[in-house]
């Protein structure tokens, strides 16, 4: 499978999930904050965002149609270098992630549904 992922990669592919990605968050409001939201580049191959309530915010997505996930078991807070503190901002953010569906075949109407139904919840935790 990885083989022919690399074979049939097309750098096409990857502009149109940018601008599908780009769309969607066109429809944010204007301080909105999302990890990784900063980057120069991006390429949209997930699309966490952080929100108030996860649960709630995922049930609501779930009554209109799209799938999000909560979390991801392969992430985890590390221990800041001073070992007198804790990674209280990383532990804030893993615990208020929500992966949202995203992928470069969802229609543009469907992108900015999405958009509008999670905007009131994105939740500003970084500068």
């Amino acid at each position: 499978m990885l083989y022919r992922r690399l074979s049939q990669y097309r750098t096409e592919t990857i502009k149109r999930r940018q601008a599908s990605g780009y769309k969607l968050t066109r429809h944010f409001p204007n301080d909105a904050w999302w990890p990784g939201c900063h980057a120069k580049k991006h390429t949209f191959w997930i699309f966490p965002i952080c929100v108030s309530n996860p649960l709630q915010t995922r049930l609501r997505l779930k009554e209109h149609g799209f799938d999000a996930t909560l979390a991801s078991s392969s992430l985890i807070a590390l221990p800041k270098a001073d070992k007198n503190e804790s990674p209280t901002e990383a532990q804030l953010v893993l615990s208020k992630i929500l992966y949202l569906p995203f992928d470069v075949s969802m229609p543009s109407k469907d992108l900015i549904r999405l958009a509008h139904l999670v905007a009131p919840d994105i939740t500003r935790i970084s500068k």
